[in-house]
This record gives structure tokens, sequence and C-alpha cells, in this order.
């Protein structure tokens, strides 16, 4: 026989307790109510809602409105069921409450089956970890446990064989937990079902979670979370037989549009294709060696204002696994699913300690569809790689615990083959390495041994061609060690050849001295850079300059240079004339057809960039008092860096660099049989 009832019922507001899992909540109330009223059978519904007051009151809640009772041997359902917690008044809806049970289920304070077609769930303005004072005193199944935890004693106290919750929501104005607050917080989990044994119970269900913030304290330091998003399936296990707690969720998203720190902005959009987490329960407080995790996410539109260089189209795929207190991450940054940097680390908790690898993908890059700028965009100097490849790795070992900041060793390799590109008014063509070096601790970079450099091509106004050397690299400690040594360095300009032993640079305040020997450089092609109009010469010009470099600004004083044998000649054929000065007068006259035997020229170069040449000559002048001898002494003066601004400007440095491998590609394509 049923009994159909409408009962409003209105407890006594009672004190606070700290908020246990809602789940938890639906399931012991539904269990009570069909226990109470199968052995107060046709009893009146008050004696039910009185008992169901009891049975909450170590949680703060106590039933305000039960609708719609109707009650049988094997099942009890209610059209609505309210709640209210005392402390908050925050309200809790179940609709459609239907719940299954046997007489020997009941004595074995268990019910076969509770199913609910919707539950709304307000949790209270602020959450603690600890009750508020005064509450009732009562005794969790885990509580009663002690410090320790075993699924065979929780398990069997679980009041049903199966729950089911078509719809069950979850909202919160303010959360605070600890260190943690969550303004407007909605959850949304539907199709849940919960199916438990004597020594098993799993849960299976899709979560939606949203927040309009979440606010995170640490020290000094305040993370705020924006408009977060999650929704992911969720398979959750409990097995008594293992003692492990397992969740596996797949096809998982969670959406970060902005993360605040400070005054740094991230935001970004994971997606977990596959998450495994089994944990072995010994204890109460969480013990990272009972853990096992294995995670594979992706990482997108990803921007921050940390680095300059645009992030949104690139994505970050990674394997994070964990177990036995060793965490291996393996991964890559992809750009157009080309992998940029391939990551594969690995650290140990126990010993304080870790090994892993980097790669950066070896790039080949082209002036058409792959330069550089359109990988890292915007770059934070004017430039640009055309062509060419480059690739890089590092085989990295670190320490944790024995400083405040880690200890980082290894060793870098980084390869570049004929990388062709400019930097400002400077092209470059065929820039060609291959690096290996020794990483200390303090990030201190040392050559592991001595390398070669080579350089086709430099062009910042006047072109260097073949540019190769030796070197050495240490980047020092901070204290001012770190240098830059080449040896055997040398080039080709203007026809000849620059030449230097050995070129030490220090990386801090530089002040260093070296020597360039020239070798037959001809005259003739270096005036034809010059702002002399109408002056020619021919003849080849040997020497050498000793130079300081402070800083990154060269100087010179007391060089020389010497025309090798047999001279020379000179032509001025503009037909300048002195003004009425007999002396200018001769010497143009001698300059329009000057052939010496003898040149030799004093050079300095002031840090100003100022160059003086004071050239003395022996020679004769056909056409002038029939052949005499005549020896000339010249003063010249010149602003080198305003001739190479000149000279940069009478030209683009894009256009130079693709002029310059467009003629490189024809000539390897016409050196093919």
């Amino acid at each position: 026989m049923d009994t159909d009832t409408s009962v409003q019922a209105h407890a006594q507001p009672l004190r606070h307790r700290r908020w246990l899992p809602w789940l938890v909540v639906v399931a012991l109330t539904a269990a009570m109510v069909a226990g109470l009223a199968w052995f107060a059978y046709q009893q009146r519904a008050a004696l039910i809602i009185n008992a169901t007051n009891a049975a909450l009151l170590p949680y703060g809640l106590h039933v305000q409105t039960l609708d719609g009772l109707q009650l049988s041997t094997t099942s009890l359902r209610i059209s609505r069921l309210d709640l209210i917690h005392s402390g908050s008044g925050a309200p809790q809806h179940l609709s459609k409450l239907r719940v299954e049970f046997t007489a020997a289920g009941l004595l074995r304070r268990r019910v076969e089956t509770i199913s609910i077609t919707s539950a709304e769930l307000t949790l209270p303005d602020l959450l603690t970890n600890t009750a508020n004072d005064g509450a009732s005193s009562s005794v969790t199944p885990l509580a009663a446990a002690g410090n320790s935890v075993r699924l065979g004693d929780i398990l069997p106290a679980v009041p049903f064989k199966q729950l089911r919750i078509a719809q069950l929501q979850v909202t919160g104005d303010k959360i605070a937990a600890g260190a943690t607050v969550i303004e407007s917080l909605s959850a949304d989990l539907r199709s849940l079902r919960v199916d438990c044994q004597h020594s098993r119970c799993q849960l299976t269900g899709m979560l939606g979670v949203s927040a309009d913030k979440l606010i995170y304290t640490i020290g000094q330091t305040v993370i705020n979370l924006n408009l977060v998003a999650l929704d992911t399936p969720i398979d959750i296990t409990l097995d008594a037989n293992t003692d492990t707690v397992s969740l596996n969720a797949r096809a998982a998203s969670v959406t970060l549009p902005s993360i605040r720190a400070g005054d740094s902005m991230t935001g970004l959009v994971g997606n977990v294709q596959r998450l495994t987490i089994v944990y072995a329960l010994k204890a109460l407080d969480f013990d990272p060696a009972g853990l096992y995790l294995h995670a594979e996410l992706s990482v997108s539109e990803l921007y921050t204002n940390l680095v300059d260089i645009n992030l949104w189209s690139m994505r970050v795929d990674q394997q994070l696994t964990w177990q036995d207190g060793i965490a291996h991450i393996v991964g890559a940054v992809i750009r157009d699913n080309q992998p940029l940097l391939i990551n594969d680390l690995r650290h140990s908790t126990a010993l304080e300690s870790g090994q892993g690898t980097l790669v950066v993908a070896r790039t080949q890059f082209n002036d058409t569809t792959n330069k550089l700028s359109e990988l890292l965009s915007p770059l934070t100097w004017r430039g640009d790689i055309l062509a060419g490849s480059a690739g890089a790795s590092a085989n990295l070992n670190w320490l944790t615990g024995q400083s405040n900041k880690p200890i980082v060793t290894g060793n870098v390799q980084v390869s570049l083959d004929e990388l062709s590109g400019y930097i400002n008014e400077t092209a470059f063509l065929q820039l060609s390495t291959d690096f290996t070096a020794e990483l200390l601790p303090d990030w201190h970079l040392r050559s592991a041994h001595t390398a070669f450099v080579s350089l086709a091509s430099l062009d910042a106004g006047i072109e260097i061609n073949n540019i190769r050397s030796d070197y050495r690299v240490d980047s020092g400690t901070g204290d001012g060690t770190g240098s830059i040594s080449l040896t055997d360095a040398s080039l080709e300009l203007f026809g000849g050849t620059v030449s230097s032993k050995q070129l030490d640079y220090h990386l801090q305040n530089n002040d260093s001295n070296f020597t360039i020997d020239i070798d037959s450089i001809d005259l003739n092609q270096m005036l034809a850079i010059s702002a002399y109009k109408g002056v020619s010469a021919t003849g080849l010009v040997s020497g050498r300059l000793p130079v300081r470099l402070h800083g990154l600004t060269p100087s010179i004083s007391g060089g020389t240079l010497t025309a090798l044998q047999p001279g020379g000649t000179i032509s001025y054929g503009t037909g300048a004339t002195g003004d009425g000065n007999q002396s200018l007068d001769l010497v143009y006259q001698a300059l329009q057809d000057y052939r010496f035997n003898l040149m030799e020229t004093k050079v300095d170069y002031q840090e100003s960039g100022e160059l003086d040449l004071a050239i003395r000559m022996e020679g004769i002048s056909p056409e002038l008092n029939g052949g005499q001898r005549i020896n000339l002494n010249l003063n010249i003066n010149d602003d080198i860096p305003a001739l190479l601004q000149s000279l940069q400007a009478a030209r683009s440095v894009t256009d130079s660099i693709e002029s310059r491998l467009d003629a490189r590609q024809r000539s390897t394509t016409d050196s093919v049989p």
C-alpha cells in the first residue's frame, strides 16, 4: 500500500560544520529516508523528516520541504526534496528521487538503487578546511580510520549499490578553501553513474566546470585565473582489494583565457587526450610515492606578455608520467605541424636530480615560405634568415637540493649550415659552423674544442668575402673572465687578403689589441667605393695594422701600407686646378698620369670613425716636364661610418641578399652537368 503525503517542515537553524562532498550527502540522505521509511511504514511523514534531520545534523543540513512521498515495501519516491544549509542558508534541491531496496539490504544499511532526475546544490559562500566552532560532533568513516585509510573499511559503508543522477548542478558565489578563492562557480555533472560492489566502486559521468575567477595566493604572489572552463568525461574507480583510487579521462579540455600574476598575463587552451591517475591510499596525508600519473596533453592558443614572440600559432604537445617519485616529460613545441623544440626530461624527487635532452629541430629556411620571421614573429631585432638550415641540442643534468637555485651542467651543440640573411643593414651569405660546448655550473658555457666558422660573404656596404676562422668561446661566470678567441682568421677584401693570427675579445669591459696583416689589396677596387670621382689607380698594397678594440669600437695607430713592386699608376682626370696655387696646379697636373714605383702610407683610425692616411709616393708623370721624377706627399681624411651609411643607403639590404642568393643558385645549377 502506498501513501501520498506533502509536508512542509521548518527545523531550527543548525550550527555549521565542515562541508563534506555533496554527492555523499545526496546518497546518504536518500538511503536514510528509505531505511527509516521501511520500519516506520504508514507512520507520519514528520517522523521521517525528523529522523532525516538528525542524520544530516553533522553536515549542517535540515529538510525544508518534502513533496510527493510515495512509500512501498520495495521503493521510495519523492517528487521534490529541499534542504537548507543551516550556517549559510544555501538551498539544495533534489527532484524525482527514487530509492529501490530490499528488507535484507536495509538490515545491512544498504539500498539497491538511488536515481535522481536532477539535483541542484548550492555551496556556502565560504568553506574552510576546519569545522566552525560549536558544530555538533560527528565521526565520519574516513576520520574514524585515524591516520591510516583502507578502502576495505570505507566501501562496505556506502549506503547503495547503484546511484544514477541525470543532471547534477553545483553552484557557489564565493568559495574559499585555504589559499584558494573561487568566485561564481558552476559545475555540471551529467549522466552520473556510481556502481558499488562490496570491494569496488566506479563513478562515471561528464563534468563541466566554469568559474569567473580563481585566485590562488603563494607567499606574496597572487595568481588570478579569469573565466576558467573545464569539460571532461570522468571515470573514477575505488578498489578495496588494492587500496587504490584511479581516475581515467579522455578528450578533456580546459580554457584559461586570462592568467595574471603581478604584471604578467598569459592565456591558453589545454586539451587532454588521455589522463590516468592511480593513487595508493596509505594515509590521510598525501604521499607522492603512492601516486602514478600519465597524461597526454596539448596546449594551444597560447599568448603571454612574458616574451615578445607571438605564440598563438604554436602548439605544445607533452606526455607526462609520474611513477615512484620520478617525473618524465616528453614532448615538442610545434608550429604548422613542424617541430621547433623537442624535450625529453626526467627528474627524481628522492635524489633531487634529473637529466634530459632539449633539441632545436633542424629547420630548413627559404625566402618564400619558411623565413625565420615567419616561424618566430615578431623578431626582437631587425633582420631575417632567408636560406640555409640550423639546429641545436643540449644534454643536461641538474641538481635541485644543494642551493637556492638548480645546478645545471651538460653539453650543448649548435650546427649552422649555409645560413643567409641580414641583420639591420648588414647582409650575410652562407654562414656555417659546428659548435660544441660544455655547460658548467652558474650557466658557464665553454667550448669543448676549437671550432671552425666560415662565411661566404658579409656586406655592410663594403663586401667582404670568404671569411674563415677557428674560434673558442668561454662565457665566464660573470666575473669578467668571459672571452671569444679567434685564431688564424682571414677574409678577402678588395681582391686581397686580410688576416690575423690571434684575436681575443673579452665579453665584459673589452680592451684588447691585435694585429691585422694586409696582403695584395687592389687599389682600384678600394678607390671604386670612395667618394673621389674621376680617380682611378692600379697597383697592389700590403702592410700591417695594429688594432685596439675598446668594446666593439676599433682604432688604429701607426698602421703601415706599402705598394708592391713594380708599383702602379694614378689617373685623376677631372681637370681640377689649384685655383692659382702653383703648387696645387703642379700636383693636379702630375696626378693626371702618375706612375709610382714607391708608395708608403701611414694609417690612423680614431674611435670616432675618422680615417687619416698620410701617403708618400715617388714616381714620374710622362706629361710633366718630359717625365721628370716627382715625389708627392698627400694627406687624405675620410669619415668611414658616413661612407658606410651612404653605401648602405644606395642599396636595399633585402634586395642585396636575395640577388646574391639567386646568383649562387644559378651558379650551382650551371655547374651541374
